[in-house]
């Protein structure tokens, strides 16, 4: 596959967006478990923005990303674009120069987009897509 590269726009992401994904994240007991899901909600709330931007419907009801029973077993970050599917929101830290996808969300996905995340967490970058 070949990833487009977009030029990095900056998403502030919402103190509202931080506490849900920390809210969140505190619900798992494993440590491991718990930060990914906060970097995963984090990534899908900076893609949801951007999208809300272009004026692009989202639902939130129909992901798997804000679904705690699904980020109990799964390592998934998507988020559902009504009438087209889900697009796999994936984390990735500033020294970080690939995007890891897991094996479970290689499935029904109509794309997959990386997200740079600061190391405070209070901004995503939207690195480009596949």
């Amino acid at each position: 596959m070949i990833m487009t590269i977009l030029p990095k726009l900056n998403i502030s992401l919402s103190l509202q967006n931080q506490e849900l994904a920390l809210t969140l994240a505190r619900t798992q007991a494993d440590p491991d478990r718990a930060k990914q899901l906060q970097l995963n909600l984090l990534a899908i709330c900076a893609v949801e923005q951007y999208l809300s931007y272009l004026d692009i419907e989202t639902s939130r009801e129909d992901s798997n990303g804000f679904d705690l029973i699904q980020q109990s077993l799964m390592d998934t970050a998507d988020l559902m674009l009504p009438g087209l599917g889900k697009l796999e929101c994936r984390p990735v830290w500033p020294d970080q120069d690939y995007m890891f996808v897991p094996q479970e969300a290689w499935g029904d996905r109509i794309g997959y987009i990386a997200i740079q995340l600061n190391e405070n967490l209070t901004e995503g970058k939207i690195l480009g897509f596949v």
